[in-house]
């Protein structure tokens, strides 16, 4: 070519420069935001358009993204999230174990320290910046309810490195020893709870035991102390121990259940350099072989005990949370492709104009991503609703925890469950989103202008492959909350041998601790006073005490039966006052009950007197205490076997009189009690009224009163929870799945018009249509009722220590589950079945 014709070549095989600056300028800049936001105000005007699709895919997707969030809030609040202290990861607590000090370990599982070895760790250790001294005392009562008291030295503030939401913190001039300020911080829940969050709080007064403390500061919601099991309520100067804690002794200088101790790490100290140098120090105080560790916060013992108690329950619901997430996006996925059916020549046109399939494909999931985002927000708001509540369902989770307990942490989502919700709806949207726009995009224009009605059947495999999915995962939830239900009630029909209606009942500790005979005599005249006072009230029966509440595991002592072994076997043994059976309802079968001062007598329970005297009648009967043949008693009476742990039979029970001393020095009389009462009315109305008698007479209440029903309910609380929380995901699954057939169905019906009026018009009869549509229609519900079937028989294993009186491969729960979901698909297949049979075969030849 000559220079001018290859120039000219050369340009048209370039192509049109301003293409080419136009590509140039697309590339190189932010014209994609420019897009996106037309392509996101073109979603919202489309989605506008169809306001039924959007609320139902909203809320669904909110159900399973706010199920998942809220219990996503529980695992990362007891796994990850730090306290909410300055710098958290600083903070070590103090351990340590030895064989001459096993006492040391308190039942939280946090050791121990004295006053004195606090204190010579706190001004000689350089490995801690800070060093703090607190511990937890009994709380008290007012009409309201019990509190827990914990006291701190003055550091404990300034260690943690938190301020107050109103007032002021304790400081290092309220903690003097021998002359303690009578101040009080609150928590929020206490300030919430208790009085009602008024502003004005400050300056006015708490009774703690008979003594006003004047309230100086409110702490922030979300602070929990150092120990977050079960939290705190109302904290008080260290210094102040002694005059509000039922055992005086308990809290001088040189006692061991004076103090946990934990400290802030210096900086250029390691775990190990601090272990070394506070051992050795500690070792100085206490040369009794004791291993001294330094244990970072989020490892203590308690909140490491309470994630094993509650981790299996919290995969369980994790786990039902995702299969309905699960299932809500298979549901919008059938949903979508319905939608784009019904914009299949919409999308073509589009097509036919030269837009390109990536473009489509991005503004139909950019509309996803708007219905997913928004569902999330929905959902996460609905989480952080009852983010109050899910402390107390945690609790239920751990059957240890007392009835009232609740677990002293933040659950209100952070940034970290923000995060997971997000993420989760961006995936959800991603995942019920991308298979619809490449199904509305993958079409050939041709057949879609010519809209070939009889290609119907293979277009709609997909969607009964997502109904297969959503019946599966459904079963398998519907087949757990079946079995949980069935052990709830198998739970609730075990006869415990007591009436617990009209029966209140509280702990509580008395001023003076027992040491010796003499004293726990007195102090059970001291009882003895306080229930005939409580006897006096007016709507009260009766009254007694006892140590616990009804059998909990009872006391082994050695007990000598000389008609049946000379050898003493270990029984569990539970001192009781007169009245004790009437005031709980236990049966009496034979003899008669305690008298005052019948120290020489005993009553045994059924499954005593079958064991030791089969058919024989004990009453009579002599046994020894503690040897063989030791103290002699006399059997005066039988009760009904009785008890409050419905998972376990109660074994032989020997009743003593209260008070009792053993010849192991164990003494029962003063200390711990525990005072039923059984009324005459309504014993929820009574509450007050007993709360008030306790606080009146300064007695250190240990929980709160509680009522007998609330007792026996309490024993079951974590199968109810898991029951409850089951049914609820296997009704929300079985409503899902069957809109999901429903939807599934009408997009099948939608397709085949032009088929169903082929049939039709070729003698087809109405209900030969009805029975074709169900046929096929049912056909993915089988076999996902299989497959469900299938994996719940592999999942069930994981629960079955929970389960009780059923098998973890249960027929009935089995087959009641799968029945219940075939008929409310069947009735969800009805609607759309009827309305194909109502097609007219000419409008249906002409259709698109």
């Amino acid at each position: 070519m000559t220079p001018g014709e290859a120039r000219v070549a050369a340009k048209r095989a370039f192509g049109g420069v301003e293409q080419a600056r136009e590509l140039h300028r697309e590339q190189r800049s932010f014209v994609f935001i420019d897009h996106l936001i037309r392509d996101v105000s073109y979603a919202l005007r489309t989605l506008r358009k169809s306001p039924a699709f959007v609320v139902v895919a909203i809320v669904t997707l909110a159900i399973g993204i706010g199920t998942a969030t809220a219990t996503f809030s529980q695992v990362n609040a007891l796994f990850w999230k730090p306290l909410p202290v300055e710098a958290p990861a600083e903070l070590r607590i103090l351990s340590w174990t030895s064989p001459q000090q096993p006492e040391s370990l308190e039942a939280s599982g946090l050791p121990s320290f004295s006053y004195a070895a606090y204190e010579n760790l706190r001004t000689r250790s350089s490995s801690f910046s800070d060093l703090v001294c607190w511990a937890r005392v009994q709380g008290s009562m007012v009409e309201w309810g019990r509190f827990n008291v914990t006291v701190v030295t003055g550091n404990y503030f300034r260690a943690l490195g938190v301020q107050p939401l109103l007032g002021r913190t304790i400081v290092a001039e309220d903690d003097r020893a021998g002359s303690p300020s009578y101040v009080a911080v609150l928590s929020y829940r206490m300030w919430h709870d208790a009085f009602n969050a008024d502003p004005g709080i400050l300056n006015r007064s708490i009774n703690i035991k008979g003594s006003p403390f004047q309230i100086i500061g409110v702490m922030p919601e979300g602070f929990v102390g150092i120990d977050p099991v079960p939290g705190v309520d109302v904290i008080v100067p260290h210094a102040a121990a002694p005059y509000i804690s039922p055992f005086p002794t308990g809290f001088n200088a040189n006692s061991w259940s004076a103090c946990r101790i934990f400290g802030r790490l210096r900086a250029g100290f390691s775990n190990e350099d601090a272990r070394e140098e506070t051992e050795k120090l500690f070792n100085q105080i206490e040369p009794s072989q004791a291993k001294l560790d330094v244990l970072e916060v989020g490892r203590i013992n308690t909140l490491e005990t309470q994630r094993q108690r509650t981790s299996v329950p919290l995969i369980v619901s994790l786990s039902a949370a995702g299969g309905i997430l699960v299932i809500a996006c298979s549901n919008i996925a059938g949903l979508l492709l319905a939608r784009g059916q019904a914009r299949r020549k919409e999308i073509s046109t589009r097509l036919a104009l030269g837009a390109p399939r990536t473009r489509i494909v991005r503004q139909l999931l950019i509309e996803s991503l708007l219905v997913s985002l928004s569902g999330g927000m929905v959902g996460t708001a609905a989480a952080y609703a009852i983010s109050p509540l899910l402390p107390r369902l945690l609790a239920t989770f751990d059957e240890t925890l007392w009835l009232n307990q609740t677990v002293g942490i933040d659950m209100a989502p952070d940034l970290r469950v923000v995060g997971f919700s997000i993420g989760i709806s961006v995936l959800s949207g991603l995942a019920f989103g991308l298979l619809p726009a490449l199904r509305a995009v993958r079409a050939e224009l041709t057949d879609t202008m010519r809209a070939g009605g009889l290609a119907g059947r293979f277009r709609i495999g997909t969607g009964r492959s997502l109904v297969c999915m959503q019946v599966a995962l459904s079963i398998l939830l519907l087949v757990g909350a079946g079995l949980f239900v069935r052990t709830l009630l198998n739970l609730s029909a075990v006869p415990l041998g007591y009436e617990p209606s009209n029966v209140l009942f509280v702990n509580a500790v008395l001023d003076e601790p027992a040491a010796g005979l003499h004293e726990t005599r007195l102090g059970a005249s001291r009882i003895a006073e306080t229930v005939r006072e409580l006897t006096a009230i007016s709507g009260v029966g009766s009254a007694s005490v006892s140590p616990w509440p009804l059998y909990h595991g009872g006391m082994g002592s050695k007990v000598c039966v000389p008609s049946h072994s000379m050898t003493p076997k270990t029984i569990d043994v539970q001192p009781v006052r007169p009245r004790y059976f009437e005031t709980w309802g236990v049966r009496l079968l034979r003899g008669h009950d305690f008298v005052d001062d019948s120290y020489t007598a005993v009553v045994v329970n059924e499954r005593f007197a079958r064991t030791f005297f089969g058919g024989v009648d004990p009453l009579g009967k002599t046994i020894g205490m503690d040897a063989c043949p030791g103290s002699l008693r006399t059997i005066v009476g039988v009760v009904a076997d009785n008890g409050n742990l419905p998972r376990e039979q109660q074994p032989p029970m020997v009743y003593v009189p209260y008070p009792w001393e053993s010849g192991t020095g164990l003494a029962y009389g003063s200390g711990l009690a525990t005072y039923a009462i059984r009324t005459s009315r309504n014993p929820e109305s009574m509450v007050p009224v007993v709360r008030r008698f306790f606080e009146d007479r300064g007695t250190n209440v240990v929980g709160d009163v509680t009522t007998g029903m609330n007792w026996k309910d309490g024993m079951v609380k974590r199968e109810r929870s898991l029951a409850a929380l089951l049914v609820f995901f296997g009704t929300s699954a079985l409503l899902m799945s069957c809109l999901g057939v429903y939807g599934m169905l009408a997009y099948s019906v939608t397709l085949r018009t032009s088929e169903i009026g082929v049939r039709m018009t070729l003698g087809a009869g109405r209900n030969q249509v009805i029975g074709l549509v169900i046929r096929e229609s049912l056909l993915p519900v089988a076999v996902g009722i299989g497959v469900g079937l299938t994996g719940a028989v592999g999942l069930t294993r994981w629960v079955e220590t929970f389960l009780f009186g059923v098998s973890k491969y249960d027929p009935v729960t089995f087959t009641g589950a799968s029945f219940v979901l075939l008929l409310t698909a069947a009735f969800a297949v009805l609607l759309p079945a009827r309305r194909a049979a109502r097609i007219d075969p000419v409008r249906a030849l002409r259709y698109d």
